[in-house]
């Protein structure tokens, strides 16, 4: 995380380097696997229990493109994608519906209110209850 801030260019190519492989990887996956994957499940945690661990901006230039990337993979091959993020990320939601998140996992209730967040956003939730 330190990089983030000190050596940007670093963090990008780090950054690259993991999307590229992985994105590569569960592309063989979906294929190898044709119609048979229902939901694809990614999991960072980007909240802490009354915060973001980074700024929204921050969020923005690092790990927007990214996640970007893995959900059309999902949605290219018809496939849910489910984002898994500990802690009180109330804040990104709307960008996670906007990059086309599908469900929201989980939503933990001492750190944001589910009814608050449902009734206000268009977003599935797979969640169990801290």
């Amino acid at each position: 995380m330190i990089d983030m801030v000190t050596n940007p260019k670093m963090a990008d190519y780090f950054f690259d380097k993991f999307t590229d492989f992985y994105h590569e990887y569960y592309r063989r996956i979906f294929q190898a696997t044709a119609k048979k994957i229902d939901v694809f499940a990614m999991a960072d945690d980007f909240g802490m229990q009354n915060n973001l661990l980074i700024s929204p901006q921050m969020f923005d230039d690092y790990v927007t493109p990214r996640l970007k990337k893995m959900i059309d993979l999902a949605h290219e091959y018809n496939i849910f994608f489910l984002l898994h993020s500990c802690g009180n990320i109330k804040a990104l939601i709307p960008r996670f519906i906007e990059l086309g998140v599908d469900i929201l996992d989980p939503v933990q209730p001492e750190s944001m209110d589910p009814i608050e967040i449902k009734k206000n956003l268009e977003i599935k939730f797979a969640s169990g209850r801290d």
